[in-house]
C-alpha cells in the first residue's frame, strides 16, 4: 500500500475525532519513522515498536508483511486512542508502560521513536528492554538532543537547563499543555544527552553508532511538511526562525557538510546499538 493511500485511510476513518492539523502531526511522524526504520529491517525479523502510540507504524509494516508488535500507554491521549480504535491493531498494539510489558519472543530489533527522553528511570527501561532482545539484535532510537538548545515539544530555547528554562517559560508551558491537551508532558522530559546513552550501553557491552546523516534525511522531511499551509498557525517565532534556516541549508545545499558538524549542532539524534558477542 502506497503510503499516500494508507494516509487517506487512516485520515478517513478518525476525521471526527482528530482534527486535520494534529493528524497532519501524528502522521508526518509516523512517516518519519518509517523512513529510518525501513532499511533496517527484513521480513523475517521480529520487530518490536516501543512507544508505538496509536500504532499506524505497526498496523503499516504488518500489512507489508512484516512481524511486527507495539506497545504503548497510548489511553493518555484520546487521539493515540482514536487511532488505534481506527486501525483495528488490538491485536498488535498492547496498552502498557514499558517495564510492565511482557512477551515470550524474543525481537532482532526494538525501536524507540521519541520515547527515552520521557522516561524517569530510563535506565531501568532500557534494562528491560534488553531482556527481550535476542543475542545479536540491535536496539535503534530517535531522540531530540538536549545539547541542542532548543525544547522541539514547545518550541522553546534552552536556557542552561529544564528548572531555569521552566521558571522563564512557566506560562508558555502550562498553555501549552491545556491547549493540545497533553498535560504532564514538561515534567515526563528527562533532558538526556548522548553522552549518557552511549556511556549506558558501551558499559554494558554494545557496539554504538551515531547515524550522522539521520539530521540530513529529517531536515529534508521537515522543510517539505512546513511548507503545508496549514501549519502556519502553529508555529511561533522560534519555530519560524528554525525553518527559515533549515530551508537555507537545503536550498544551498550546505545540508551536505552540515552533518560534519559537531553533535551539539544536530538537533536530533538516531543512534543504532548491537550487542557484541560475547568471548568465551
Amino acid at each position: 500500500m502506497e503510503i499516500s493511500v494508507y494516509k487517506e485511510k487512516i485520515r478517513n476513518a478518525t476525521s471526527d475525532s482528530i482534527p486535520k492539523n494534529y493528524f497532519d502531526g501524528y502522521f508526518n511522524a509516523f512517516y518519519s519513522a518509517y523512513c529510518e526504520i525501513k532499511d533496517l529491517i527484513q521480513k523475517d525479523q521480529e520487530i518490536l515498536d516501543v512507544g508505538c502510540g496509536g500504532g499506524l507504524l505497526v498496523n503499516y509494516l504488518s500489512t507489508q508483511g512484516y512481524k511486527i508488535s507495539g506497545f504503548d500507554n497510548y489511553l493518555y491521549n484520546p487521539h493515540t486512542k482514536a487511532i488505534n480504535n481506527a486501525i483495528n491493531s488490538i491485536d498488535l498494539v498492547v496498552n502498557s508502560e514499558i517495564k510492565d510489558f511482557k512477551s515470550k519472543k524474543k525481537y532482532d530489533l526494538i525501536f524507540l521513536s521519541n520515547v527515552i527522553e520521557h522516561l524517569h528511570d530510563w535506565k531501568g527501561c532500557l534494562r528491560h528492554l534488553e531482556k527481550l532482545l535476542k543475542h545479536e539484535g540491535r536496539i535503534v532510537l530517535l531522540l531530540p538532543n538536549y545539547n541542542f538548545p532548543v525544547e522541539f515539544h514547545f518550541m522553546i530555547p534552552i536556557i542552561i537547563n529544564k528548572s531555569i528554562t521552566y521558571k522563564i517559560f512557566k506560562n508558555r508551558i502550562n498553555n501549552f499543555e491545556m491547549i493540545h491537551k497533553r498535560h504532564g508532558i514538561w515534567d515526563s522530559l528527562n533532558f538526556i544527552t548522548i553522552k549518557q546513552i552511549k556511556k549506558f550501553f558501551m558499559k554494558n557491552n554494545y557496539i554504538v553508532t551515531i547515524d550522522k546523516n539521520y539530521i540530513k534525511r529529517l531536515i529534508i522531511r521537515l522543510t517539505m511538511n512546513a511548507k503545508n499551509k496549514n501549519n502556519e498557525k502553529r508555529r511561533n517565532l522560534l519555530h519560524s526562525l528554525l525553518v527559515i534556516i533549515a530551508n537555507f541549508f537545503v536550498n544551498s545545499n550546505l545540508i551536505n557538510a552540515y552533518i560534519y558538524l559537531p553533535q551539539s549542532f544536530h538537533p536530533f539524534i538516531k543512534i543504532i546499538v548491537t550487542k557484541k558477542e560475547s568471548v568465551d
